[in-house]
């Protein structure tokens, strides 16, 4: 997508979604793959780090901390532990039968509100890339 009259924000971040929703099909079975392996991790962000330069047209010179916050993007690490996590909270609650539709709900709530927590104390670590951007 080019940087200049090319297609507008809600489009670009529709382009974001369905790729990371690619990405994540399958965040419950590679998910402890990725904190083993650095190489794969680094290629992920890479190309997260591009999808949120493209929502944010934004040039290649913006760090991934700052593509990714002003694209509302979390890191694709923290999104697969999030999923990962609320699956297995999910699949808990249908083994006891005490799931419903607002336990579904409190915890995807929960593991949001969680996912953005641990995500702020990332961007709030002393000499982050992108710190002063």
């Amino acid at each position: 997508m080019p940087n200049l009259r090319g297609p507008d924000e809600r489009r670009r971040r529709l382009f974001a979604n369905v790729v990371l929703s690619v990405i994540l099909y399958g965040a419950l079975v590679w998910e402890d793959v990725i904190i083993k392996k650095s190489c794969v991790l680094r290629a992920l962000h890479r190309l997260q780090r591009t999808v949120a330069q493209r929502v944010i047209s934004a040039y290649r010179t913006v760090s991934s901390n700052a593509a990714l916050l002003l694209a509302r993007l979390p890191p694709i690490k923290l999104l697969a532990t999030s999923r990962k996590r609320t699956y297995e909270r999910i699949q808990e609650l249908r083994e006891n039968g005490n799931l419903d539709a607002i336990n579904r709900k409190e915890i995807k709530e929960t593991e949001f509100v969680n996912m953005c927590n641990a995500w702020r104390t990332i961007l709030e670590k002393l000499n982050t890339p992108g710190e002063f951007s």
